[in-house]
């Protein structure tokens, strides 16, 4: 990848990068998987994204080759193996890190057969030249992405300026498809009970930081093919699906205590830590947030694509098993983001900043 100019402690300043607004973990149990989330996490890992840019995590990675330490694999809910493929839970985390943190959605393609790794109507997929996850920084300040990695676990962190307390409410789900039946044969066939299809909405409700009043919300919808039942000639029929997956509660997510969560400081970004592998597949622990005279620490650590309308408050978007209500009070003024040039892209902090 090509190098990136360093982020200085007066452009750190000017793009209010003080604390952790949004994060998410997600987990895998394969290898090559788990080499290759690695491998996308250290990319990314330091970007910078100026309000008003447009961040594309194909474009961020490039080509995912060999010759970049990408390995065959394949992730839970993926159409099948490939080279530097499998990195669902890494597109699905920073989606995530996208949907908490309140910022705009571009494009975004859920699995096409749900996997209960993930959460309903919030998982991501990724193919090079195929399908991306790109997001747009349309708040008034930066975004610092932070990226933490073990072999069992990869979690995506946004560092900026708190603006929103986010929530998400899940809707039931409808239309269920219930799958058909194929049987096989062959020495490599394997019995699977299949899953039933369906559709779900998310709503996502945007509520003022600090002041508890709803200030937008937004909804968009994911349709699940079903998987089918397969049978092999001569093995026992494993037990059809009788019940789709339960669906999450509503997730809050509520903006860092003061003053015991200051947020980062502006003086040095410090250098990633070393990302051997461990020997053993424990989630990492929580990662301190930096003090208030530092940016946060870069540690090493994607359906259908979705559309999404918005509701301006104080009317109230009505959204299943929703229990946030509207305030009365006229909607907060929401800073404008300043425009940045076409061709720009993200860069990276690179090492300590300059004094």
């Amino acid at each position: 990848m090509v190098a990136q100019p360093e982020l200085s402690t007066e452009e750190a300043r000017a793009l209010n990068i003080v604390e952790s607004v949004s994060t998410f973990a997600s987990t895998y149990d394969n290898p090559e998987v788990g080499q290759n989330i690695r491998v996308v996490a250290e990319t990314v890992d330091g970007a910078v994204i100026r309000p008003g840019q447009t961040y594309s995590l194909n474009t961020e990675t490039g080509e995912r080759t060999g010759d970049k330490g990408y390995l065959v694999a394949t992730a839970p809910g993926d159409a099948g193996p490939g080279l530097g493929e499998g990195i669902s839970p890494f597109a699905t985390a920073m989606f995530n890190a996208v949907f908490f943190a309140g910022l705009e959605q571009v494009e975004h393609t859920a699995h096409p057969v749900y996997d209960e790794s993930y959460p309903a109507g919030r998982d991501a997929t990724v193919r090079y030249d195929t399908t991306d996850l790109v997001w747009r920084n349309d708040s008034a300040n930066g975004v610092y992405i932070q990226t933490e990695w073990s072999p069992a676990e990869v979690t995506v962190t946004f560092w900026s300026t708190l603006l929103f307390q986010i929530e998400a409410v899940s809707g039931s789900q409808s239309n269920l498809r219930q799958p058909a039946s194929e049987t096989r044969s062959g020495a490599d066939c394997q019995t699977s009970s299949g899953s039933t299809g369906f559709d779900i909405s998310m709503t996502r409700v945007f509520i003022q930081a600090g002041g508890g009043r709803v200030l937008r919300q937004e909804a968009f919808s994911t349709s699940y093919d079903p998987a089918p039942r397969i049978l092999c000639q001569g093995v026992v029929a494993p037990p059809p699906v009788d019940e789709p997956p339960p669906v999450e509660p509503p997730v809050t997510i509520s903006p860092p205590s003061s003053p015991s969560d200051p947020g980062p400081t502006l003086t040095t970004v410090p250098s990633p830590p070393a990302t051997t592998a461990s020997p053993t597949t424990t989630a990492p622990t929580t990662t301190t947030a930096p003090t208030t005279t530092s940016v946060p620490t870069t540690t090493t650590s994607t359906t259908t694509t979705t559309t999404t309308t918005t509701t301006t408050a104080p009317t109230t978007t009505t959204a299943p098993t929703t229990t946030v209500a509207t305030s009365a009070e006229p909607t907060a003024e929401l800073p404008t983001p300043p425009s940045a040039p076409a061709d720009a892209a993200p860069y990276h902090s690179g090492g300590a900043l300059p004094s």
